[in-house]
């Protein structure tokens, strides 16, 4: 979809911290990593690099700790970003083996993140696990799904723990089993 913006129409307000990134984490937000204007200072002061060797992902760490690190927000909910997805594509050309280093950058991440004092920094990983399994079902064959659960399968407890009953309902599934599972996510 493309959308036609008047920049002149822009108005960010500054948002509690906690509640943005709670937000996030619950895709009440989904802030794409093109929509974030940071300061190049505040890059080079906290050290802030996108990981090399991660092909799939490498945006949504890099925007956890960017999150976390920021001390302000300025948040505007109008949509004024043009997301192109195209043959070719990390998203639409990656496999698993490239999606496994995503998941080990997440992990990573929220280990880096664990005394952060806004979120429980193992939710990071949850959703991002979900997401790929997810993915994983639309786009290839119930094999390739069931081998991909030893690298993104979350704990049940953990997803139980989540503040989102979607995530909760995941916890359903798996008991249900791997079939099951596979069903749903690509009905999702």
């Amino acid at each position: 979809t493309k959308y036609d913006f008047d920049l002149s129409d822009i108005n960010g307000e500054v948002v509690d911290k906690k509640e943005f990134l709670y937000k996030v984490l619950r895709h009440k937000i989904v802030p794409y990593f093109g929509c974030f204007m940071i300061n190049r200072q505040f890059i080079l002061e906290n050290k802030l690099w996108f990981d090399e060797s991660v092909f799939f992902g490498v945006d949504q760490a890099y925007r956890w700790k960017l999150m976390v690190k920021a001390e302000k927000y300025t948040y505007n909910p109008k949509e004024t970003y043009n997301y192109i997805v195209r043959p070719g594509s990390i998203m639409t050309s990656s496999n698993l083996k490239k999606m496994i280093t995503g998941i080990k950058s997440l992990e990573g991440v929220s280990k880096e993140l664990e005394d952060n004092e806004y979120i429980n920094s193992s939710w990071i990983a949850v959703q991002w696990k979900v997401s790929a399994l997810h993915t994983i079902a639309k786009r290839f064959d119930y094999k390739t799904f069931k081998k991909s659960l030893v690298w993104f399968k979350p704990s049940i407890k953990e997803c139980m723990t989540f503040p989102d009953i979607k995530i909760k309902l995941v916890s359903l599934l798996m008991i249900l089993g791997s079939h099951v599972m596979y069903w749903a996510f690509q009905k999702i």
